[in-house]
């Protein structure tokens, strides 16, 4: 695998990560999958797992892959509220990690679920890339001098509140993908209940320290 090649959008300024090698991974393999229990990436038994990604955008170890269960056919809203605090408490620790390195500056989890949207293995399972570079959309939200997720955004705009939690839709959305945003209830001051999702912070803002 050589180096990715960053390049940058001239006319947005956004980053691109080129990485031709990636068009040699298996998509959609026939046979026995690669993800489930005695699988090529998983060849013991597991609850929830990261190994490292076979054919990863970026080298050095920072992009990896997080299987959510072993049973194949499981997607996320059906995990259940006790394996999916173990799916987010994964997600934390490995972006607390790869985070703490010193040639990471962003930590991305994400995950692309079913063949619409190009997901090559269907076993339930998302992605964590860490980036040497914060991109320039979340760059510039970090360094806005006033923070959004901090106002309370209205009723119209909740979807729901629980344990300290709302699920919001964004006044201004992107794209319709980001239809729903997660962060800590105004009324909560950042302290939900439940100890995985107290030590769950998707994205770490000294604007929102106690």
């Amino acid at each position: 695998m050589s180096d990715a090649d960053l390049r940058i959008d001239p006319l947005t300024g956004a980053y691109v990560i080129v990485t031709p090698w990636r068009q040699q991974r298996p998509n959609l393999p026939e046979g026995s999958c690669p993800f489930c229990p005695g699988g090529l990436e998983a060849p013991g038994p597991y609850d929830v797992l990261h190994i490292p990604n076979r054919w990863p955008a970026l080298p050095d170890g920072r992009h990896e892959v997080i299987l959510h269960s072993p049973d194949h056919d499981l997607s996320f809203p059906f995990l259940g509220e006790d394996r999916s605090a173990r799916v987010v408490e994964l997600w934390s620790a490995r972006t607390s990690a790869l985070g703490s390195r010193d040639d990471v500056a962003y930590v991305f989890v994400f995950e692309n679920r079913g063949r619409m949207i190009g997901s090559t293995i269907d076993h339930p399972h998302s992605q964590v890339m860490a980036f040497g570079l914060i991109p320039p959309i979340s760059k510039a939200e970090l360094s806005a001098s006033t923070c959004d997720l901090c106002q309370d955004p209205g009723d119209d705009l909740i979807v729901t509140r629980r344990c300290g939690w709302q699920a919001v839709v964004p006044w201004a959305p992107r794209s319709s993908a980001r239809a729903c945003s997660l962060i800590p209830s105004i009324r909560s001051r950042r302290r939900p209940s439940g100890e995985w999702l107290r030590r769950y912070t998707p994205v770490r803002d000294s604007r929102h320290d106690a």
